[in-house]
């Protein structure tokens, strides 16, 4: 695993998110002291005692396992850019961890990433199901916009439409008109 000071030195080049928020250098800063933060152009305020995570590969890891539960939950929900943005800080992480997983594909929203960091870690959180559901729903309402983009309306009992099977992805049979 790199080091705390290797980190902060070398941020430029771990950080993917340099035009949004800087999601992996905000959670990086849950191991800094507030003066290293600011340093990191993070200007915190804290009531009351604060004292930063302990920089250890325990903890790294746990922040890459809340990380991936995010990063879940975005993907399953197709939100584009959420989903790329935590694929950016999962990555942020595997360089931290040397664990050679950043130069994963990204996939469908991320998942290929998501899979092979639980995966390797033994996290036990990907479920298989969830993704393949999910990308079937999005196939699918993907296939009704265009279709309606191209002017037609579905019925799944039009009795004048053209039948298309749709088996594959999850529909049994629709029938699609051309609108009037």
């Amino acid at each position: 695993m790199l080091s705390l000071d290797y980190v902060k030195e070398h941020i430029s080049e771990i950080e993917f998110d340099d035009m949004f928020d800087r999601r992996f250098t905000k959670r990086f800063c849950s191991f800094l002291t507030i003066d290293e933060a600011k340093k990191l152009g993070f200007n915190y305020q804290c009531e009351g005692k604060y004292a930063p995570k302990e920089w250890n590969e325990e903890n790294v890891i746990a922040q890459l396992e809340s990380d991936l539960n995010f990063a879940i939950e975005k993907a399953i929900n197709h939100r584009g850019i959420s989903s790329s943005l935590m694929h950016d800080v999962l990555k942020s992480w595997c360089i931290v961890l040397e664990n050679g997983l950043e130069k994963t594909d990204y996939g469908w929203y991320g998942d290929k990433l998501i899979k092979a960091i639980d995966e390797y870690y033994e996290f036990g959180i990907y479920k298989a199901d969830e993704f393949t559901e999910s990308r079937i729903e999005h196939v699918k309402e993907c296939i009704v916009k265009a279709l309606y983009d191209e002017g037609y309306t579905i019925d799944d009992f039009y009795e004048d439409g053209m039948l298309i099977d749709l088996d594959g992805i999850g529909f049994a049979k629709v029938k699609i008109q051309k609108a009037d």
